[in-house]
């Protein structure tokens, strides 16, 4: 489907109705001050063209979404979403859980389609970056290889290991 962002760029995505998706509405790129990134995921349901017609070359004009819980949806809440008032729109293929321990980094659950991952983050120079990775269900922390660095380039879609410190915050021992 084509449709056009809130900042009037054109923008190619498959997705159809029954798709998971992600919705960025704003991006930690442009916040400011202390303004916060808004994003939601959920189901599509019915995707809205630009005629009746509903021909699936004509470009997309909105999008009806079940939602996940979050703080602003009830889980299973419908809504339409205009895509000219979106950032960006994206297929979720993993579903992300973050785990954080006060001052000493993050560990990322990461579950989807044939993945079942945890990669541990520590802070380098003041940085959150990846140091070690495991399987979904391993205690074994191995080396990072090229394949899971492709892996985590793909999950930056998603957000910053920051951004999931709302879902875990656990003090240290």
């Amino acid at each position: 489907m084509i449709y056009y962002n809130r900042f009037g760029t054109k923008r190619e995505l498959t997705v159809s109705e029954g798709d998971r998706v992600e919705i960025i509405k704003r991006s930690d790129i442009y916040c400011i001050n202390e303004e916060e990134p808004i994003y939601h995921s959920g189901t599509i349901t019915k995707i809205d063209y630009e005629d009746l017609n509903r021909a699936p070359e004509k470009e997309a004009v909105g999008i009806w979404v079940k939602f996940d819980k979050d703080t602003v949806f009830n889980d299973g809440e419908e809504e339409l979403v205009a895509l000219a008032e979106i950032e960006e729109l994206f297929k979720k293929m993993y579903d992300i859980v973050g785990y954080a321990m006060v001052n000493e980094g993050v560990t990322l659950s990461i579950t989807g389609e044939g993945i079942g991952k945890i990669i541990n983050y520590d802070y380098q120079d003041g940085s959150l970056l990846p140091v070690s990775i495991q399987d979904g269900n391993g205690v074994e922390k191995g080396t990072i290889t090229q394949a899971d660095e492709e892996l985590i380039q793909e999950l930056k879609r998603y957000g910053t290991p920051q951004k999931y410190f709302h879902y875990v915050l656990s003090q240290s021992k």
